[in-house]
């Protein structure tokens, strides 16, 4: 018996795990992040057919273009995913948390990237980051 893989290996073990339908086609999909995965963590989507879970997943990390940020070691892209419709244009969307992002000289303050759903999985384009850079 062959086993397998949706992700290759430096994918296989998940921080977290969200549900929904990221391109509004009705079939729920699954994200995952993987925050020590090389360049700093990955999200992985893999998208629901009508045949169940395709047989890949799609990867996208800071590098990824249009995500913002730079993946660096120790960023740990992923750590948390959340899916909902964040911008209400009816797809869901992925926010990535990114605890381990340094930002205005500050080590370790922390963002979130939100990834834009759309009817072709995960845009590449639009997503947005916000982090806080005072106390209080």
């Amino acid at each position: 018996m062959t086993g397998r893989f949706i992700a290759n290996p430096d994918t296989v073990s998940a921080d977290s795990v969200a549900i929904g339908d990221i391109d509004d086609d009705g079939r729920q999909d699954v994200v995952f992040g993987r925050s020590t995965a090389a360049g700093g963590g990955l999200v992985g989507v893999v998208r629901g057919t009508a045949d169940g879970l395709a047989p890949r997943a799609t990867l996208i990390g800071q590098n990824t273009p249009g995500v913002p940020g730079t993946g660096e070691s120790g960023d740990r892209f992923g750590t948390d995913v959340s899916v909902g419709d964040v911008t209400g244009d009816g797809y869901a969307d992925v926010v990535a948390g990114v605890p381990g992002e340094d930002l205005v000289g500050r080590t370790d303050a922390g963002t979130f990237a939100v990834l834009r759903g759309s009817a072709a999985g995960l845009a590449g384009t639009g997503p947005r980051s916000s982090a806080r850079t005072r106390p209080g």
